[in-house]
């Protein structure tokens, strides 16, 4: 997901819910990057930040990324 910060900057958001590797990031997580950032450039965006959360539920709103990106977009 990518959410417009200002201007034309831009957070990315990737989430999956089950964890594939503890020990590194998983696949899902790099490929959603690619597509979101391939988006991004598409569209004029510059990505500032990213905000991950890898094997966390989406059924649940308290996901550390999540709830970061929503304390600094929201300040």
């Amino acid at each position: 997901m990518l959410f417009p910060l200002s201007g034309n900057q831009a957070g990315l958001y990737m989430r999956l819910s089950r964890d594939e590797d503890s020990t590194r990031e998983s696949n899902s997580i790099t490929n959603q990057r690619k597509i979101i950032t391939d988006f991004a450039d598409h569209n004029g965006f510059v990505v500032v930040d990213e905000y991950i959360d890898d094997g966390y539920s989406g059924a649940n709103f308290k996901r550390p990324a999540f709830t970061t990106w929503r304390e600094e977009a929201f300040q």
